[in-house]
């Protein structure tokens, strides 16, 4: 019996820096329409973090007899958070509707805080090997993952940026809300802007509120009026808006998750006749999956990437000549919880399975050409959304022909 013990240390500090235009306001173009107008000055963004792991590991090899083995290993892995989390950068925009009716300012910023992923690992096999060239093994493995990357949101003001349609008291929409109410209007998107924007041109409104024209009434055009004046028009922040609150989006260590499956691989070569072939496959689950019937409203966690595989090769090695032809499957598996920003819409890729070959001849020992075939029955690869009938991506596909010669000066 064979045992390895380590240990390993490893600190490590991020600092994530940015330089970014930052928005002077947030403008009001229409009933729900909003641009954010920036300057130039560039405006420096840091913050810093670290964290350190003691990662242990304990492997175990025992001998059964000459043929037989079985292994295990303990061990505690990590993997630092993607680069692209960690980005300061800021993105604001504006909200949906007006604020007063609802509506909430939203942006999106990295997270240089976050903790790795922290692994807790067993493995366990048992191998064969029954030939000079021939093996069989079965393995089990299993993984418990903490500090999976959510999204948490909090409530923030960003930049000094404040918010044309609060209906705070003293405000332009707080007025136009008013002058609404008393005239007997509803307060919807398209009259509080087209009231607000008559308010805040009094030079082109002498008889302020009165000229607004009751958008409901046929005999009046008022839809025109209204249509008129968000082209005519913009609202700006005033000094008395209040500051947006934000819901900023971060990326955030908040889901935990349990990986595990199985391994198994074959080699066998027939006698000294050069056939022989090669079969691995691996069966994987995860408790933490994509329920297509949810709520698309809800975001949803769930494990990306996750799926059974399985490859076989047929092969010859004798004479100088190597040939090998490789069938490759995977399963469908989910690839994004929201594809291209469209929350409540993911993205599988659907089962797929591959051709290749590969054909070598060594000439001399030091003259070797090749031909290589890559997807040679031309296989397409498809991304659907919650079902096979809302496509996101439906590629064809080509085989993939390369022919090489090698030399070794050696």
């Amino acid at each position: 019996m064979q045992t390895v013990v380590g240990l390993r240390y490893e600190e490590t500090k991020v600092d994530s820096d940015a330089l970014q235009n930052s928005p002077d306001s947030i403008v009001w173009l229409s009933d729900n329409d909003f641009r954010a107008q920036f300057g130039t000055d560039l405006i420096a963004l840091h913050q810093s973090a670290d964290y350190h792991n003691w990662l242990p590991n304990i492997d175990f090899a025992f001998s059964l007899n000459d043929t037989m083995k079985l292994r295990a290993s303990v061990s505690q892995t990590i993997a630092r958070p993607q680069y692209n989390n960690l980005f300061m950068t800021t993105n604001v925009g504006g909200p949906s509707t007006p604020t007063e009716l609802g509506g909430v300012a939203r942006a999106s910023r990295g997270n240089p805080s976050l903790a790795p992923l922290e692994s807790t690992n067993l493995d366990v096999s048992f191998e064969w090997y029954y030939g000079p060239q021939d093996y069989a093994s079965v393995g089990y493995f299993r993984k418990g993952v903490n500090n999976f990357v959510g999204t948490g949101v909090t409530s923030t003001t960003l930049f000094g940026v404040q918010d044309p349609t609060s209906g705070a008291p003293g405000t332009l929409t707080a007025a136009a809300t008013q002058a609404l109410i008393d005239r007997g209007f509803q307060v919807n998107e398209q009259n509080l802007f087209t009231m607000a924007a008559v308010l805040n041109n009094p030079m082109d409104f002498p008889n302020g509120g009165d000229d607004y024209i009751d958008p409901t009434d046929p005999v009046q055009d008022g839809a025109q009026f209204a249509l008129d004046i968000l082209n005519a028009y913009d609202i700006p922040p005033g000094t008395a808006d209040p500051l947006f609150n934000f819901d900023l989006s971060q990326p955030t260590n908040n889901q935990t998750a349990n990986i595990d499956g199985f391994e198994m691989a074959w080699q066998h070569f027939f006698g000294e006749s050069g056939f022989g072939f090669q079969v691995n496959a691996t069966i994987v689950n995860g408790d933490v999956s994509y329920d297509v019937r949810a709520d698309p409203d809800v975001q949803q966690f769930a494990l990306l990437g996750l799926s059974d595989s399985a490859n076989a090769v047929l092969m010859y090695e004798k004479y100088g000549l190597s040939v090998r032809a490789a069938y490759n499957w995977r399963d469908a598996f989910l690839t994004q919880t929201v594809w291209q920003g469209q929350q409540g819409l993911p993205a599988f890729v659907d089962t797929y399975h591959q051709v290749d070959l590969n054909i070598t001849y060594n000439i001399t020992d030091n003259l070797a050409i090749g031909l290589d075939g890559i997807n040679i029955t031309g296989e397409g690869q498809l991304i659907y959304s919650r079902t096979k009938d809302m496509q996101w991506w439906n590629a064809e596909g080509d085989p993939r022909w390369t022919l090489s010669a090698r030399y070794n000066f050696n």
